[in-house]
């Protein structure tokens, strides 16, 4: 590529660490699909919301949340860890929050700021499941109820709104682990494949054919990779369906060996 070659061991080292940097990315990827990362920061942020401490009680509002029809059947439930789904929108959120604060019975038409405006008064709500409302919890969800005028619609959107906030919050929390999965990654693949970076240069000074050859390849990648942070986000949506994909077919094949050994 260049002629100086202190500058083509250079070209040559960064190269050979980006293509250990995509190695380590995928495989941290992996890793965050299958522990259901996304859905264990959702439910972390979730509950940080609708639940004044982190006792694990069921009868916390965030437990309730998550037995509602429209939030449980989101969740993938192949595998214990990730349950809970990885994404909701906020009309998703606003819906369900305003759902529980109704509770059932109401008719088509029937207005909804009496039976919002009894659960607050209760600091209680009864559907899906029975919950109390947490004194913080309480408060902030009163204020806005009170900042919209008892009107359903604007108290949707401050829901929503306040939704957004978090959702940014939860995307520092998601990047900082995921950055933490990075680090020891990186390290497992610096032990596994002896990444010496003095031993890498030596032999890139000292081998001119080594050099040149990397040089051709990081060559010849650009060339074939003119948007590899687009491609980088395919592999990883594609390796996230693929799990998916695998556990839907594992826990098929033990609903159906377990349907077997009933039958016998």
């Amino acid at each position: 590529m260049f002629n100086n070659i202190a500058l083509n061991v250079v070209v040559a080292l960064v190269f050979i660490y980006l293509l250990y940097s995509l190695l380590g990315t995928l495989i941290q990827e992996i890793i965050a699909t299958n522990i259901g990362l996304r859905g264990i920061m959702l439910k972390k942020a979730i509950k940080r919301m609708l639940d004044d401490d982190k006792d694990s009680s069921t009868h916390k509002l965030s437990a309730s949340f998550y037995k509602h029809p429209l939030i449980k059947y989101l969740g993938d439930g192949s595998w214990p860890l990730n349950k809970k789904p990885a994404y909701i929108d906020r009309q998703t959120f606003s819906k369900v929050i305003i759902d529980m604060l109704r509770g059932p019975g109401l008719k088509p038409g029937d207005p909804l700021s009496q039976p919002i405006q009894s659960s607050l008064d209760n600091k209680k709500v009864d559907w899906p499941s029975s919950a109390n409302i947490d004194k913080e919890t309480w408060s902030y969800l009163n204020s806005i109820w009170i900042d919209a005028e008892g009107d359903a619609q604007k108290f949707k959107v401050f829901l929503e709104q306040w939704f957004d906030e978090m959702m940014e919050r939860v995307s520092g929390w998601y990047k900082k682990y995921t950055q933490l999965i990075l680090l020891f990654v990186g390290l497992a693949i610096a032990i596994v494949f002896n990444v010496d970076t003095l031993q890498i240069v030596s032999v890139l000074q000292n081998n001119p054919a080594v050099r040149d050859q990397v040089i051709t390849q990081a060559n010849t990648f650009v060339k074939n990779h003119p948007n590899l942070d687009a491609e980088i986000a395919q592999t990883q949506a594609k390796i996230k369906t693929e799990v998916l994909l695998a556990r839907k077919d594992s826990l098929q094949q033990i609903l159906k060996e377990d349907t077997t050994v009933k039958i016998c």
